[in-house]
């Protein structure tokens, strides 16, 4: 499988911004592991295709992605405080 990167929107880099080290870096952990299984079973969807966006529960947090797979990148939508 190909390497893919991960993507913030400027929506989801604004709120990591604002998050303290230790929450960012286990953000960053979870988007490159992300990244690095971009196949791995979501814990739901939002939305309708085409555009499905999938979503995962990390921690405290609720990160909305999709992955584009054209460009080999994970594309984080949003970031959602639970």
């Amino acid at each position: 499988m190909k390497s893919y990167d991960f993507v913030l929107s400027s929506r989801a880099f604004h709120f990591f911004d604002k998050l303290k080290k230790p929450e960012r870096n286990y953000l960053l952990r979870r988007f490159e592991a992300l990244a690095s299984d971009p196949q791995q079973e979501a814990d739901g969807f939002l939305g309708t295709d085409p555009r499905q966006l999938s979503f995962k529960y990390f921690g405290a947090f609720r990160v909305v992605y999709w992955v584009d797979h054209g460009e080999c990148e994970v594309r984080i939508t949003d970031i959602v405080p639970i």
